[in-house]
């Protein structure tokens, strides 16, 4: 699952990103540069769904630096709204993996056959529809047949539909409508619970909240942790901050061996 990017997109994916690389990061001011360390590498395939680590994985500049496929699904309730982890917390339950070699997205959940669902434009059987993320418009997608409704809506205990983000240059003009999307129609799909109408709007390339990629430091994390244990609370690991990257700060490694 973390081999190199396929063909497709090569145009718009330059860079690389992978664990054990080292960033050189600048403040404002250019007067300090420290260089610190990418230690855990993770994307979201499908918004609020669980995360797949990687050892390196492609970043697509022209969608502001996101990962590859990074929240790039979401699942929407037949009221047209993006589910989310702290309505529906079995979301957490459901694993996807990319593997760009095979163009290929396979979701496991417990007590359930692995679902494979393509990557390719082929697999698109739904209408265009308008996803609301945190108040931002999104052009989505309805993606797959019956068998991966039936899959997601089996596994969650409500009718749903997988939805797939298209390109950051797509617009769509919609209305908005309370029905489950079918095809040829327009729903207005809003992450906060209602349903609102679109407007003709640029789309963001992805279903990400507000940043195409999230960080976290573990020396963040560790602070953190004092005051956790400080106050009889029990710590918490980066990954619980469901960031792309994880970083440590080598500074002071840095500085011990300049020193040397």
């Amino acid at each position: 699952d973390d081999d190199d990017d396929d063909d497709d997109d090569n145009s718009n994916t330059t860079a690389v990103v992978a664990t054990d690389s080292d960033i050189e990061e600048s403040s404002s001011n250019n007067s300090r540069i420290k260089q610190v360390n990418v230690s855990e590498l993770y994307l979201f395939p499908i918004k609020s769904c669980a995360a797949q680590r990687a050892s390196k994985w492609p970043l697509v500049l022209s969608s502001g630096g996101k990962l590859k496929h990074d929240r790039e699904f979401a699942i929407v309730d037949t009221s047209g709204t993006a589910l989310r982890l702290q309505k529906c917390p079995k979301l957490g339950l459901v694993s996807p993996v990319i593997d760009l070699d095979a163009g290929t997205m396979t979701v496991s959940a417990p007590g359930c056959k692995d679902l494979v669902v393509r990557l390719s434009d082929d697999l698109y059987h739904g209408g265009e529809n308008v996803v609301r993320v945190c108040g931002n418009t999104c052009a989505g997608r309805v993606w797959g047949d019956a068998v991966v409704s039936e899959w997601f809506a089996s596994f969650l205990g409500i009718r749903c539909w997988l939805a797939r983000c298209c390109s950051g240059d797509e617009t769509l003009t919609s209305t908005s409508t309370s029905t489950a999307p079918e095809k040829g129609e327009h729903a207005a799909v809003v992450a906060g619970g209602s349903v609102l109408a679109a407007r003709t709007t640029p789309f963001r390339p992805g279903f990400s909240n507000e940043q195409p990629i999230l960080l976290v430091s573990e020396n963040a994390v560790a602070a953190l942790n004092e005051v956790l244990v400080d106050q009889q609370q029990p710590p918490c690991s980066a990954k619980r901050f469901r960031a792309n990257i994880v970083i440590k700060d080598n500074s002071n490694n840095n500085n011990n061996n300049n020193n040397n």
